[in-house]
């Protein structure tokens, strides 16, 4: 089993404001809140779906055992795409650092990958593996042009059925099998 947490959140949305009110053709402010908070429901729905980090964050994943993938050598990093590995540490039960281990991988192409040489070190039990990386494409205006279009479409969507952000369910699917 694996989960991962936001450490650092992205900066800023890949849709801004003014665009998405251009292309909702809003020309006042009074729905601002509205399309800021469906801004961010349709990002959200959008990494849910597809496992793609848009603007970069730092995120931390956790295992309670070694994935069988690292076991074997190499282990891609979700979301994606994965820019750069911060740190690899065991934890005891109660999150307390036992032993950082981030000198017996290396991290290029986005896949982390052991060391040969690298003995895999136990995790205690009621312990953890973290990775901690960061995840995106990097700044809002790096984020591509068809995903920044899936948003606004999205966005659309709920906007113009004056539905709330659970109506975005699906709309990402043609992006979940995307290569990075």
């Amino acid at each position: 089993m694996s989960w991962y947490i936001m450490v650092s959140p992205p900066v800023a949305e890949p849709v801004t404001l003014d665009d998405a009110k251009a292309w909702l053709r809003i020309g006042t402010t009074g729905e601002d809140d509205l399309v800021s908070s469906l801004i961010a429901a349709a990002r959200n729905a959008f990494e849910t779906e597809t496992g793609i980090a848009l603007v970069t964050r730092r995120l931390t994943r956790y295992w309670q055992q070694w994935p069988d993938a690292l076991v074997q050598g190499c282990l891609s990093l979700t979301p994606g795409p994965s820019q750069a590995l911060i740190s690899v540490t065991i934890h005891d039960s109660v999150g307390a650092s036992l032993d950082t281990i981030t000198d017996r991988f290396r991290f290029r192409g986005g896949q982390l990958e052991r060391l040969a040489s690298a003995p895999l070190v136990r995790i205690p039990e009621g312990g953890t593996l973290a990775v901690t990386y960061d995840a995106g494409f990097g700044a809002p205006g790096d984020v591509p042009d068809r995903f920044r279009q899936a948003l606004r479409d999205m966005i659309r969507h709920a906007y113009s059925r004056k539905e709330d952000a659970a109506s975005m369910a699906g709309l990402a699917t043609p992006f979940r099998a995307v290569s990075l």
